[in-house]
């Protein structure tokens, strides 16, 4: 139950947030096995805001990802490559196809210039239910079926989609029927 936060010391268009939170979502899920509906992403500006580091003030675009408490002793490998897919897919988002050297992309002001992941998130109620620690997603689905076949069927976009994924990914049968 991540909750992506970008602070944006510059301005991203519509289209590269869209296609950021789309993308991360879809990489999350598949390498963790979560529900994309468990996956959030807040874009805020803080252009106007005061960072300083080291004493000097200090604009840019950094990302917080707030984690489960539950996620405490990640290997830093692990870390390092959930930090380093999130870099790829920014890039990709913002700067396309463009080659860039390291250099080059970090003297950008649309460079992603920090990434901090904190194990913020001891618990998580969204759309009605408390959502489950890292790791009990399958059993969090096979014993609220019920639960989540009634949230699809009074329309209720998250859980239409939630049920529409597991149908895709083939892991649990909870069709919304004829």
């Amino acid at each position: 139950m991540p909750l992506y936060r970008f602070e944006l010391g510059s301005k991203l268009e519509s289209t590269q947030m869209s296609q950021l939170a789309e993308e991360i979502t879809e990489w999350h899920a598949r390498a963790f096995t979560i529900p994309a509906m468990a996956i959030s992403c807040h874009f805020q500006d803080v252009s106007d805001d005061h960072t300083f580091a080291g004493g000097k003030p200090k604009k840019g675009n950094r990302l917080v990802i707030h984690q489960r408490t539950a996620n405490q002793n990640v290997p830093m490998e692990q870390l390092e490559a959930h930090a380093q897919a999130v870099i790829s897919l920014w890039r990709k988002a913002v700067f396309g196809d463009r080659e860039l050297s390291l250099a080059e992309e970090q003297a950008h002001s649309n460079a992603l210039h920090g990434i901090y992941m904190v194990n913020s998130i001891g618990l998580a109620y969204e759309y009605g239910v408390f959502l489950p620690m890292t790791g009990t997603y399958t059993e969090w689905v096979v014993r609220n079926e019920a639960l989540i076949h009634e949230l699809a069927c009074k329309r209720i976009p998250e859980f239409q989609s939630l049920v529409l994924e597991m149908d895709v990914q083939g892991k649990y049968k909870l069709g919304l029927g004829p």
